[in-house]
Parts: C-alpha cells; sequence; structure tokens
C-alpha cells in the first residue's frame, strides 16, 4: 500500500474511517491535529448519562422490534460465502471485546493488538492475521461520534496502517451498545469492507464463518438484544458447508452460559438451540470453544469432559467487573439426547478453572466503591440539588401552616423534634408529601434486588434513608448558622438564612448523599449478591484488561493465550516524527502484559 499523506480530519468528522494511503502523522496532541479527542472512562452514574442510557435503551427495543438491520443486511447480501483462510498453513487470531471506553484502557489494548510480536512467558506470538471483536465496540452509545473517537480513532492511531505484506482483518459482532442504534452506524463502519487503521474490515452482515486452516472454523454470530436470533442468520449457518470431524470456535456477545445460573435458565435458550440444531445437527460440527464478553472481566469454565471450553474475555476497555461472583460451577441444558426410548435434555456440567482478576482480589476490589463521592462527584452534586430543592420546599410549606417553621424547629429543637415537625409538614403539604414519595419511588425503581417485596422494603429504606440525611442536614446547619458572623441578627425564616443552608446543602449533601450511597451499593453488593454492575461502574477502573491470542499450528493444534494487562497506561509520549505507520504514541514505561493462565492447547 501506499502512504500519500493529506491533512487530518477534524473532530467532527462524519466519513468513513480513512483508508491507509490518506493517512498523516499529527503535527501536535491538539484534538484538531489528531482529529480526534482522547475521551475518558463513562461516569455510567451522572445524572444525564443515566437518562440517556436510558433512552437509548428503549429506543434500540423499538428499533430491535421494528427495524431490525439484519433484516435489510440479508436482503442486500443474499448468502455471502464464508471467508475462506484454511489454504494457509497457519493463522492467528485476536480476539478483544467491550473496548471503546477511556483513551488510556482502549489504547492500551490497542497497542498490544497492534504491536507485531508480543512475548508471552516463554513462548513469542505475533499480531494475529485476523481481529474479532467480540461485541460493544463503543460506550455509551452507539452515536458515530462515540464510535469515532473511542474506537475507530484510538485503534488507527495505535495500527496507522500496515506496509509490507497483507494487512490483518478485522471482524465484530454487534453487543447490546452497538443494538442502541439498531445496527446503524455498526453497519456502515463494520460491514461496508472500511479500514480502521491498519485493520480492514471484511464481513457484510453483522454475523460471519471464517475457515480456517485444518478443519478449525470461527463462527460469529448477531443474538440481538433479548435472545433473538433471525431466520436469514439461521439459513446462512445452516448452508455452510462443515465437515463431520470439524472443530467450531463460537463467538457471541454476551455470556448466556453465565446468565442461565444468575438470570435464569431462560437466558440461555437461544443459544443453546443455535448449538443443537444449527452446529451440532444440521451442519454436524463440534462445538470445542465459545468465546463471549459483556462481562468485563476474564472467566474461563470447561466442561466436565474437558471437551469444550466457554470463555468471558470482556477485557478490552470498559471498566472493570468483578469475578468473586461468578458461579463455581453451571449445568446446562445443550439441547436433546435419546436416553433408552425417551428424548431428554442432555445436560452438561462445566468448573470454574480460572478468573481475572482473581476472586479475592476482586472482591477486595469492591470497596472501592466507597469512593464514589470522588469518581462520580456528578452524581454527588444531582444528590445535592436534590437536598437542596427538597429543603427550600420544606422550609416554604413550613411558612403557610400553623406553628414554627422547620428551620426554627431546626435550630431550637433535637433531631427527633425537628424529623417529628418535618412528619407534620409532609402530612398537611401535598408538594412535600408528593416530593417524598417521588425520592421513594426512585430508590425502589433502581433497586436491583431479585425479587420484588425485598426490592420493594429496600427500595423504600433507602429512599427514606436519602430524606433522613436531607432533614440531619438541615438540622446541622440551623444549628451551625446562628454562629456564622453574617447571621448572627437573622432569623431562621428569613431569606439569608435559607439561603445559606441551601448553599451549605449543596455543599456538603453531595458529599454525604455519595457516601450514603455507596454503602448501600456495598451491602446489597456483599449480602444480597445484587447491584455489583453499580458497585464496579460507578469506580470506573480501567486496570485489569485481557484480551484472547488464538494460534491454529501447522499441525492443527489450537491454542487460547489469554493475556491479562494488570494496570493500563496512563503515561504516554507524542511520536511527532516516525514512519506513517509507527503508532502515534509510546508507553513511557513497558506494558506489563502476560499470561492469565497457562496456554490453553486443544489437539
Amino acid at each position: 500500500m501506499s502512504a500519500e499523506p493529506v491533512s487530518s480530519q477534524p473532530v467532527s468528522a462524519k466519513l468513513a474511517p480513512p483508508r491507509p494511503k490518506f493517512l498523516t502523522r499529527p503535527a501536535s496532541e491538539d484534538p484538531k491535529d489528531l482529529g480526534f479527542e482522547r475521551r475518558p472512562m463513562v461516569d455510567w452514574l451522572a445524572p444525564g448519562q443515566l437518562a440517556r442510557t436510558g433512552i437509548k435503551a428503549v429506543l434500540s427495543g423499538v428499533f430491535g422490534a421494528y427495524a431490525d438491520k439484519r433484516e435489510v443486511m440479508a436482503a442486500l447480501h443474499p448468502l455471502p460465502e464464508p471467508h475462506d483462510y484454511s489454504g494457509r498453513d497457519e493463522i492467528w487470531i485476536d480476539y478483544v471485546a467491550d473496548l471503546g471506553d477511556g483513551f488510556d484502557a482502549t489504547y492500551t489494548m490497542a497497542a498490544l493488538l497492534a504491536s507485531p510480536t508480543l512475548p508471552l512467558g516463554e513462548r513469542q506470538t505475533r499480531r494475529g492475521d485476523v481481529l474479532v471483536m467480540g461485541g460493544d465496540q463503543v460506550y455509551p452509545t452507539a452515536s458515530y461520534d462515540e464510535y469515532y473517537n473511542r474506537m475507530m480513532m484510538p485503534y488507527r492511531a495505535a495500527l496507522p496502517a500496515v506496509l509490507e505484506g497483507e494487512p490483518p482483518h478485522l471482524y465484530a459482532i454487534p453487543g447490546n451498545h452497538d443494538w442502541y442504534d439498531g445496527l446503524s452506524n455498526f453497519t456502515r463502519i463494520f460491514c461496508q469492507e472500511n479500514w480502521i487503521g491498519g485493520w480492514k474490515t471484511k464481513q457484510k452482515r453483522s454475523y460471519f464463518a471464517l475457515k480456517l486452516p485444518h478443519g478449525w472454523w470461527l463462527w460469529g454470530i448477531d443474538i440481538q438484544l433479548e435472545g433473538y436470533i433471525d431466520d436469514s442468520q439461521i439459513d446462512y449457518f445452516k448452508k455452510v458447508r462443515v465437515e463431520p470431524q470439524d472443530r467450531i470456535i463460537l463467538c457471541t456477545a454476551e455470556p448466556s452460559w453465565v446468565y442461565a445460573v444468575t438470570k435464569g435458565p431462560d437466558a440461555f435458550r437461544s443459544l443453546s438451540y443455535f448449538e443443537d440444531r444449527v452446529i451440532r445437527e444440521k451442519v454436524g460440527g463440534t462445538l470445542r470453544v465459545a468465546l463471549t464478553g459483556d462481562l468485563h472481566h476474564y472467566t474461563r469454565y470447561q466442561s466436565a469432559d474437558g471437551e469444550t471450553q466457554r470463555i468471558t474475555a470482556g477485557g478490552g476497555g470498559a471498566y472493570l467487573y468483578a469475578t468473586h461472583e461468578m458461579p463455581e460451577a453451571l449445568r446446562l441444558a445443550e439441547g436433546k439426547e435419546q436416553v433408552g426410548t425417551k428424548i431428554e435434555e442432555r445436560q452438561v456440567d462445566y468448573s470454574l478453572k480460572q478468573t481475572f482478576p482473581s476472586r479475592e482480589r476482586s472482591r477486595a476490589l469492591s470497596f472501592g466503591s466507597l469512593r464514589l463521592p470522588w469518581r462520580s462527584w456528578r452524581f454527588g452534586v444531582f444528590l445535592a440539588l436534590v437536598y437542596a430543592l427538597f429543603t427550600w420546599l420544606i422550609q416554604s410549606a413550613s411558612l403557610a401552616l400553623p406553628g414554627t417553621s422547620f428551620l426554627e424547629t431546626a435550630r431550637a429543637e433535637s433531631l427527633g423534634a425537628t424529623l417529628h415537625r418535618f412528619g407534620g409538614i409532609a402530612v398537611r403539604s401535598p408538594s412535600v408529601a408528593f416530593f417524598s414519595l417521588a425520592v421513594i419511588g426512585g430508590m425502589i425503581a433502581f433497586c436491583a434486588a431479585p425479587r420484588t417485596l425485598p426490592r420493594i422494603l429496600l427500595g423504600f429504606a433507602h429512599g427514606l434513608a436519602h430524606i433522613v440525611l436531607t432533614v440531619l442536614l438541615a438540622w446541622s446547619f440551623a444549628k451551625v448558622n446562628p454562629h456564622l458572623p453574617w447571621l448572627t441578627d437573622s432569623h431562621p425564616g428569613s431569606l439569608p438564612f435559607l439561603g445559606t443552608s441551601v448553599v451549605e446543602v449543596l455543599l456538603v449533601g453531595g458529599f454525604l448523599g455519595g457516601f450514603l450511597m455507596a454503602i448501600y451499593l456495598m451491602l446489597c453488593s456483599s449480602l444480597g449478591g445484587f447491584h455489583t454492575n453499580e458497585v464496579f461502574s460507578s469506580q470506573r477502573m480501567p486496570d485489569f484488561k485481557n484480551f484472547l491470542r488464538l494460534h491454529v499450528d501447522p499441525a492443527g493444534k489450537l491454542t487460547i493465550y489469554p493475556v491479562g494487562v494488570p494496570a493500563v497506561c496512563k503515561d504516554w509520549t507524542f511520536q511527532r516524527e516516525g514512519a506513517v505507520s509507527d503508532p502515534w504514541w509510546t508507553p513511557e514505561s513497558p506494558i506489563q502484559a502476560d499470561l492469565i493462565e497457562p496456554p490453553i492447547e486443544i489437539p
């Protein structure tokens, strides 16, 4: 490939990823020169982000039900042939999932995947001839702007071009975040033979079959948002010509085998149907490895007979997720089998073989959620605004009711008396009562307890705790404020006194409210086994990343190298000078990447 330098694209560029022949090195780290923004980890508890994600989730359900892009792709590209790599003597394949979040984590993994060689233990490995992205290529939503800044450009910066030899090919399957726009941008980026840096996309649909050397296959399937597999996709895989002795590596977007235990057996039903009716019954292949992301960690389950590996490797860049709550054992209904004269479900047992981070380390990391007031400070500001508004509302309502005002009571009486006065105001004031019920109702809706009654009780207690905290803050400041120089002669019902109280609630309430939320999440996760996702997403931990490097050797043996990165690089040196194919940044100190466990060998 030739390199013909032109100017960089602006940050707001909405064009397809640039082909290598149009690449040039940026003059500086200024976003205008880079052509993109290096974005931080997503703050999942930020109020605006929570609202946008919720809206996108609702819209994605509508898109999935009424505007399924898979049907359009099937009509435009009827039954494409499998991509054939079987003529090679050997092949290297890289697998990464859950990428496209903060720059440091995403670029760390992209730099490792782009490196021509990577020593792992005593073995030397090389960059994959094929890169498979296993779902959720971008966070938080599937807008082109997010894809461009969080995934496409960091990968381009890590591997701008491959000028000698055949460039690596890129395939991707969509995860739930890719589905948030009904696959519109996923199709635009991955299904039109574009370039993402030095990687060339090759697929025409959101699923694909790769014919590998020595009787191996790699299939990537698209199990939409609720586990639905469309008829066109089923037809595509049923018509793939697989020999009876061929072995299949299956890539799916979520660990349905784990969700069969944590969410219920229905979570595994669609994948089980595909494995049994398509892989075993129709094409006659043997499933040896199932790969997925969605959970942002590394876990490996192995069947009791040692024949099948089920691996979650969602460490491409998103926040770390817990491993200490993963089931130690799985029993999966993998289709039907004949037992005597009866047809019964085929039950297969799996055991957990390895996690990264370790279960002990994961449990210790969960206590980091107590840093929520710092890590998710926007959420704290939101709570502070709620407390300040509530304080203002209570005081205003109390002025229209018999007796002393709320803040007068707080200044003169005990906390118990102040709570009693609040109760009297809430009973007589519709606005205060409505606000209180809204807080409690919101916390009931937020509660992730698996059963209805615990959800109501815990949500009620959590909401009540925030109301009590509001009263406690107002009571504390009412005791302190008379001693402030500018309030010495002010009445508790005066505007300066009320204004000062509101400002104090804003300043202190955010920290205490965030800490209260952190304690709630910690207790629910530790004692009840739910809200674990919020415990870890609130921390936005970029470390403990992973990817898989697969090698089919000349003898036909598949070796899986699970690569772990305990800490991502946060200090980069910008390389202004260099060849067009050289990475734009290099780490100030070498990235520590090594095997999570010994290589998994499948003969």
